[in-house]
């Protein structure tokens, strides 16, 4: 096949009121900058994307790919118009017709909501569609998160999601989308369907490591299809599609039809099993100063969620550990560029009265203040060392550790000046902070984290404190929603 190739990402967290610039798109953050042409096949080489994935497989099996362009960046508000026409008129003007090419395959996200269009994704694959050849087919990737309209999924003719939260199978992802894509360019017999299940699940309780999401996810396991996948839908968008779904391709439509009514009835039997406890600040920081165990304990601040589109500078959980006189507590990260580049000027060793105040941007943030040391400088480029973000480059920008110390030892805080999800025990070593040596860990991410830290943890728990990434959801109040769609709000809570 000759397969022309792009990826559009954005994860577009609707309560968020920053737009998401152009600019936004072209610096790298946690993934690369845009790419063009083919510095989209070598700057996404081995890393954990779906992109990554497809070309691997793509070149095992001697096809032919045109890169067109491939971009993303960090989840925040909507994305402006601006950037939105840019990028997809870039990549639109480059497929033009398609003469040229047998298939297109695209790394989209599924969540990607613009000042004009309520489906980002639907709205750049019906352009797509209306200028390429009917036979050409396209076949995309998306989040586990994804909202998918029935409309989108009629645009494509093979569609692919992730398995995991957190997403370690981005890259295979990309390579099964390769294997669909394939299958169908081979013009075997193929029958799609597609349902949307009404349930709105908070992201904290989507891990698919254990309990209810993992349930689930086993039915997808000794279908028989050639393809089945399921996305859990992305809470922080108060739209009419915002809820879980499911996708299946099979030899016989029966087949694909009774995948999805399987995936259904999971769904419907687990609805309780969903774990969406989430514990309250004060309760950490007393279960954090009466813990004595060797491994730390670790609260994940998940409504702060950067990586979700928040702010990531929420003070509430910090202010709980400080005042209750926690000692040996990591905390990060809290993305304060004016904090971290005042804490460069002093050097390690500098001692200051630091304030960290998040209501410059959220009057829910709290502000924090406390005399500070700086213990240690990062310019925040290094690599990761997880499998989330494997094979990337950080990002964070000029970033500091600091210590405040209380009465019965200390609390050190990683500052950026790039917004970065806590994810990676690398965000911490590259500082020379170890995290197994300290009693609790607190990490502003809300389910991702789970793949480094986990590990070296006593017990984990998710923590309820204001942010922008709406976790609680008996605190929201959805508007647009389909009527049919429940809202897992804690009744269910185990």
């Amino acid at each position: 096949m000759k397969i022309a190739i792009a990826g559009f990402q954005h994860e577009t967290n609707c309560y968020n009121p920053t737009l998401t610039e152009l600019d936004d798109f072209v610096r790298a953050d946690s993934w690369p900058e845009l790419l063009s042409g083919e510095d989209v096949l070598r700057g996404t080489r081995n890393m954990n994307l779906p992109i990554a994935g497809f070309i691997e497989a793509a070149e095992e099996g001697d096809d032919t790919l045109f890169p067109i362009l491939w971009c993303a960046a960090e989840p925040s508000g909507y994305v402006s118009d601006a950037a939105f026409e840019t990028i997809s008129s870039r990549l639109l003007e480059a497929i033009g017709t398609g003469q040229q090419f047998d298939a297109i395959y695209l790394d989209l996200h599924g969540a990607m909501v613009s000042e004009t269009y309520a489906d980002g994704e639907r709205a750049l694959l019906r352009m797509l569609r209306a200028q390429v050849r009917e036979e050409i087919p396209i076949v995309i990737s998306l989040d586990l998160h994804a909202n998918i309209s029935p409309e989108l999924f009629s645009l494509t003719n093979g569609l692919c999601i992730f398995r995991t939260y957190p997403h370690l199978d981005m890259a295979e992802t990309g390579a099964r989308a390769y294997r669909l894509l394939s299958y169908i360019f081979e013009q075997k017999p193929l029958y799609k369907s597609f349902l949307q299940v009404p349930y709105l699940i908070p992201l904290h309780a989507q891990t698919t490591m254990t309990g209810a999401a993992a349930e689930i996810y086993q039915t997808l396991k000794n279908q028989p299809v050639v393809s089945a996948d399921i996305a859990l839908g992305f809470s922080a968008a108060d739209l009419p599609n915002t809820r879980a779904s499911c996708v299946a391709y099979a030899k016989t439509q029966e087949q694909a039809d009774q995948t999805c009514d399987t995936i259904k009835r999971a769904f419907d039997m687990c609805q309780s099993k969903f774990d969406l406890t989430l514990l309250n600040v004060e309760d950490a920081a007393a279960m954090t100063l009466a813990h004595a165990k060797p491994k730390p304990l670790v609260f994940a601040d998940v409504q702060d969620n950067a990586g979700g589109g928040a702010y990531s500078n929420t003070v509430h959980l910090l202010k709980a550990v400080y005042q209750h006189q926690c000692d040996s507590v990591l905390m990060g990260l809290f993305c304060f560029p004016k904090l971290a580049a005042e804490a460069h000027t002093l050097g390690v060793g500098g001692r200051f009265e630091v304030t960290m105040d998040a209501t410059e941007l959220d009057r829910n943030g709290g502000c924090f203040v406390a005399e500070g040391q700086v213990i240690a400088l990062s310019d925040g480029y290094f690599p990761y060392s997880g499998e989330v973000y494997g094979g990337g480059m950080a990002t964070m920008g000029a970033s500091a550790a600091l210590r405040f110390v209380t009465d019965k030892g200390w609390i050190d805080v990683v500052i950026t000046s790039i917004k970065a999800q806590c994810l990676d025990l690398a965000q911490f070593t590259h500082l020379g902070l170890i995290p197994e040596q300290y009693k609790a860990i607190c990490v502003k991410s809300t389910v991702h984290f789970r793949a480094a830290f986990e590990p070296i943890a006593d017990r984990v728990y998710s923590v309820s404190a204001p942010g922008l990434l709406p976790c609680d959801l008996s605190q929201i109040t959805y508007r647009n929603l389909a009527p049919e769609v429940r809202v897992l709000d804690g009744a269910n809570s185990v």
